[in-house]
């Protein structure tokens, strides 16, 4: 892994570009896409420890095999409440002595309690009888079917590896069973995905757990890779108090539930509302938030963002409240009319001073500074590092890259009065040393109206 984060002095000793921002003192893209989210999260099935990616784009085809239901069970509701306005999901399965349901004949892929709904069927086939038909089941759909004259021959599909016997014989259906999903997830496994997730590049973590010590291992774990990594991506977490982090967003709204499981409000063929319970708690709105954080283009904001999820969101803050909450650095639904919207798109951070003014606070600020830490790391680290001279004509050539950069911003609209001479790079004190300096408006949506009419 290449250096990267904040610096004091320059005396880093990994090769990568490190990175500052700071507030102007006395001042009252051909870009990577967004929309990558990554989260831990307990499920029936799937690959256990360990990161996979499950994208919106395939996640009608892929949710059984992957996930192990439909992309519409109440069970996936947390990725549907993410791919509302995000992309990909960077996933992780925490599993504690967990256990894969078998039979005689097979043993699940994976462990976990959805196993013990898979049978097995063997049959004659119709044309040779010599041959048999193995076929897997889910739910009482056909899964997988194989022609077979030997149970060697048999080959491990998306659901269960076959056992090794010696003959096959026709059977009806036959379930699995045994199978579970283990022991209750701890701050050690969170921390095992941390470490897993470490070394991917995404643009917001979903922080599903409301376990205090958890979330402030999240915490711990989002300042350090911002600021001495260099990976910059803001962390989504429920009611966490004192985060003040620009790098941490806190929702504060609970959901609707039922048993302590969160309601779901979706729609059948024709239209109709149809409620399901789902595995999800009542801090659930960290999965839709997430997903808008993640998703959402340097040049827009969430202020104001109607939800279009499934859940049903709790909205009983008075005026008074909702404005003690922004104070608070809290991320807030609220009611307007019938719908329920984003009340102002902020993180934690309420500590403001000269170098780190209150527009740190304001996320649309906080996507632009860091898609320009982003870009630009990937300008040098793919381009210049190790490839081009520390000499003036190099120098030269990294300025013009930095200002087409600027210039994409700019053009935008995520970054106004921009100028060439707003950028500098010159020669460090080592030899290969580079330093760049920049000065950046970013550009925030309008949230406040403030009208005088003049009666003549």
């Amino acid at each position: 892994m290449l250096g990267g984060g904040n610096f004091k002095t320059m005396n880093n000793v990994l090769p990568g570009s490190y990175y500052n921002v700071v507030s102007a003192k006395n001042v009252s893209a051909g870009l990577s896409h967004r929309g990558i989210v990554a989260l831990p999260i307990t499920l029936d099935w799937g690959q256990e420890n360990k990161v996979f990616k499950v994208s919106a784009e395939s996640f009608d085809d892929e949710a059984m095999q992957l996930l192990g239901y439909k992309s519409d069970s109440p069970k996936l509701a947390a990725f549907r409440e993410i791919f509302r306005n995000s992309r990909l999901i960077y996933c992780y399965r925490p599993v504690k002595n967990g256990v894969k349901a078998a039979n005689d004949l097979a043993e699940a892929l994976y462990p976990g309690g959805r196993g013990n709904d898979i049978k097995i069927s063997v049959s004659a086939n119709v044309d040779d009888p010599k041959k048999f038909d193995v076929v897997t089941i889910m739910d009482g759909t056909t899964m997988d079917t194989q022609t077979v004259a030997k149970a060697d021959e048999l080959k491990e599909n998306a659901y269960v590896s076959f056992k090794k016997i010696e003959t096959l014989e026709a059977v009806a259906a036959k379930a699995l069973t045994g199978g579970t999903n283990g022991d209750a997830i701890t701050g050690e496994e969170e921390q095992d995905f941390l470490n897993a997730i470490e070394s991917y590049s995404f643009n917001a973590l979903c922080c599903t757990s409301t376990d205090p010590t958890v979330q402030k291992l999240y915490l711990a774990f989002t300042k350090r890779m911002r600021n001495e990594v260099g990976l910059k991506f803001q962390t989504v977490i429920h009611k966490m108090e004192n985060a003040d982090f620009e790098g941490v967003v806190s929702t504060w709204n609970d959901v609707e539930t039922v048993d302590g499981k969160a309601v779901s409000i979706t729609n059948d063929g024709d239209g109709n509302p149809t409620q399901q319970i789902t595995d999800l708690g009542s801090n659930a709105i960290v999965y839709y938030t997430a997903g808008a954080i993640g998703g959402c283009d340097i040049n827009s904001s969430n202020t104001n963002r109607t939800y279009d999820g499934e859940l049903q969101v709790i909205t009983k803050e008075t005026q008074k409240e909702l404005e003690q909450a922004i104070k608070a650095g809290k991320f807030m639904f609220h009611n307007v009319d019938d719908e329920v919207r984003v009340l102002t798109d902020i993180n934690t951070f309420v500590s403001f001073k000269e170098d780190k003014n209150e527009d740190f606070q304001s996320n649309q600020t906080i996507r632009v500074l860091d898609q320009d830490a982003i870009e630009t790391a990937l300008l040098f680290n793919n381009k210049y590092l190790g490839k081009v001279l520390n000499d003036q004509s190099g120098r030269i050539s990294f300025w013009n890259d930095l200002v087409s950069l600027a210039n994409e911003f700019a053009t935008l609209g995520a970054i106004e009065d921009f100028d060439s001479a707003n950028i500098t790079v010159e020669r460090g004190a080592g030899k290969k040393t580079v330093i760049a300096t920049k000065l950046l408006k970013p550009v925030n949506c309008m949230e406040q109206l403030y009208t005088t009419v003049t009666v003549q």
